[in-house]
């Protein structure tokens, strides 16, 4: 698998996850930061980190 469709894929996969954990979240609190941590998010193509701006 080339490594920008590795990307990708762990990006849609994050973006079904956050969809899942919102449901519990306290929808009055605003959240108006995501720290990814644990590595480089520069590294991944503008587009991906477009998809991931709510």
């Amino acid at each position: 698998m080339r490594e920008s469709a590795f990307v990708n894929r762990y990006f849609e996969s994050l973006l079904k996850e956050f969809e899942t954990v919102t449901q519990y979240l306290d929808k009055s609190r605003l959240v108006s930061q995501i720290h990814w941590g644990g590595g480089t998010p520069n590294y991944c193509a503008h587009e991906v980190h477009t998809k991931s701006e709510w």
